[in-house]
């Protein structure tokens, strides 16, 4: 018993002294862990401090940055105000520029609208309320006309309307009669003047409008009419009877206002030339009553743009085109007549064709 309870003391002991000795091996291994992670902590501190100090450091660039640009972006944008106020500046004086440029380019006051247009000494002043009538007359250039007229009379019906040709060989009957009636039932008084040359329907239209003017060295030409005809003789002898009818139509006024029957007026016209072409100038056909009154000088007072910036301005759209044929002679074809219509033109070299 004695010797069992010495055994169990000693290995009490033994146990006491292992324990001990663990306990101090994991003390020590404790105090070395402890010592181990504070070191690390005290390293992770001195980085935590040194990345604060190393952010402190750029964020105080970034902000220097920063500064830096927001002067340059204010010193950008006062060079930008004073670049734009320097631009409205110079644009500001191109406009007064242009404009000074452009009124100069200009006649002030340059229309001059009067109930009587004409002076005893001769002058003869044309408003803007003028149409040109220039070239063939066809269909296209009767509205062109009549267009006009309506839209000067719906502004005033007191002042004229000036007709103005310079150069016109005649052309369709239909078209040419429009015009007249369109003069005709205008409540403002249409003027006609004569530059150049009128011929055929053209000078019907001179001698019958209700005023006409002309220099003294313009030339009008009246002739019977004429016609390219096709069919066969009963269509023939047909076109024969409407032309015939329409030349009555346009010729008996023309004769009347001359004092001469029809027949007197184309025996005239076969007195003065072989071919029944009975040309005058102007100064003589006034005499005969193709023209009313001669003018030594035209004022346009509607041209107050200068040409040469503004360009010309044409009227009307020229739609033919001039051609050569197998022979070297240079021509143009007319449009299509329509139904029952005719050309009433001067064409003596055949310049002007049908297809």
């Amino acid at each position: 018993m004695t010797k069992e309870l010495s055994e169990i003391g000693s290995d009490v002991q033994r146990l006491k002294a292992e324990y001990e000795f663990v306990s101090k091996r994991a003390a020590l291994a404790l105090a070395q862990k402890k010592e181990e992670l504070d070191s690390e902590l005290m390293a992770l501190r001195a980085e935590e401090e040194r990345l604060k100090l190393k952010n402190s450091i750029a964020t105080q660039e970034v902000e220097s940055q920063l500064v830096k640009i927001r002067l340059k972006d204010a010193s950008y944008k006062i060079e930008k105000a004073k670049l734009e106020t320097e631009v409205a500046r110079l644009q500001g004086e191109l406009i007064m520029r242009e404009k000074s440029e452009l009124l100069a380019d200009q006649v002030p006051d340059s229309e001059k609208y009067t109930l009587e247009p004409y002076s005893e000494e001769g002058k003869l002043s044309i408003s803007d309320r003028r149409i040109a009538l220039n070239g063939p007359i066809w269909q296209q250039k009767a509205d062109y006309v009549a267009e006009r007229i309506d839209y000067y009379n719906n502004k005033n019906t007191e002042y004229p309307i000036f007709l103005v040709i310079d150069y016109s060989p005649g052309g369709s009957t239909m078209a040419g009669y429009q015009i007249l009636k369109s003069m005709e039932g205008s409540e403002a008084p249409v003027y006609v003047v004569l530059k150049s040359f009128a011929a055929s329907m053209a000078a019907a239209i001179v001698t019958l409008a209700e005023k006409s003017y002309a220099y003294p060295n313009a030339v009008i030409l009246h002739h019977q009419m004429s016609w390219a005809n096709w069919g066969n003789l009963t269509q023939q002898r047909e076109s024969l009877e409407e032309a015939e009818e329409w030349w009555r139509r346009l010729a008996e006024p023309i004769a009347a206002k001359m004092s001469l029957s029809l027949d007197e007026f184309i025996a005239e016209m076969y007195k003065k030339s072989s071919d029944g072409d009975w040309k005058e100038f102007a100064d003589e056909a006034q005499r005969l009553k193709w023209v009313d009154e001669l003018v030594s000088q035209i004022w346009e007072t509607s041209y107050d743009k200068n040409p040469d910036r503004f360009g010309p301005a044409s009227p009307l759209k020229m739609e033919f085109e001039e051609k050569v044929d197998e022979k070297g002679n240079p021509y143009m074809i007319l449009p299509r007549l329509r139904p029952f219509d005719f050309y009433y033109l001067y064409n003596p070299d055949a310049y002007y064709r049908l297809k």
